[in-house]
């Protein structure tokens, strides 16, 4: 995943209710539990937030966007 700021990500329904998954995310690994309709919610941090809009400076220059980039995964 790319951006920055934080993502909060909602899987399809596609694990069974109830069960503990293990999820890494950057390196860090974190149990969630799949709510009732099988779907997981993971928050993922991306890095510092930038302070201006993608596609819009004041004077319309472009801005100095920083992308971070972390994987996600479910086991």
């Amino acid at each position: 995943m790319t951006g920055s700021g934080t993502a909060t990500v909602t899987t399809p329904s596609a694990f069974e209710a109830g069960h503990s998954y293990s999820v890494n995310v950057g390196g860090s690994t974190r149990s969630i539990t799949a709510a009732p309709d099988g779907s997981l919610t993971i928050v993922v941090p991306l890095g510092t937030a930038n302070p201006v809009q993608e596609y819009f400076t004041p004077t319309n220059s472009a801005p100095a966007t920083k992308v971070y980039s972390t994987n996600v995964t479910i086991q």
